[in-house]
């Protein structure tokens, strides 16, 4: 999902690295709440593992070069307000968000 040969601070990152060693990550009380992975040479599909970020208030995607479909699991967070995918290379319908009344604002 990263290419390697786009220099970016993604390459300094270990399964060791703690939320607030990353600058492109935010996070509180150790849950992560803004990803910003907008034009960091990210490619092929989007892991459904982003799910797992129950706490996830904005994701910024766009300018990569991300493809097949969106995970549904994307909007798994009830909290999500921002999500930024354009300029990518996604295919196939949008999904729902899950949750009953959605916060997305952009």
């Amino acid at each position: 999902m990263y290419d390697p040969a786009t220099p970016d601070a993604m390459a300094s990152i270990t399964p060791s690295s703690s939320c607030s060693e990353i600058e492109w990550v935010d996070c509180e009380d150790g849950d992560v709440v803004e990803m910003r992975l907008s034009g960091r040479g990210l490619f092929g599909a989007l892991p459904a593992s982003f799910g797992a970020l129950s706490k996830l208030r904005k994701l910024f995607l766009a300018g990569n070069r991300l493809s097949g479909p969106l995970p549904p699991s994307v909007f798994a967070s009830g909290v999500l307000q921002w999500l930024f995918i354009s300029h990518n290379l996604f295919s196939g319908p949008m999904p729902c968000p899950t949750h009953d009344e959605p916060l997305l604002a952009k």
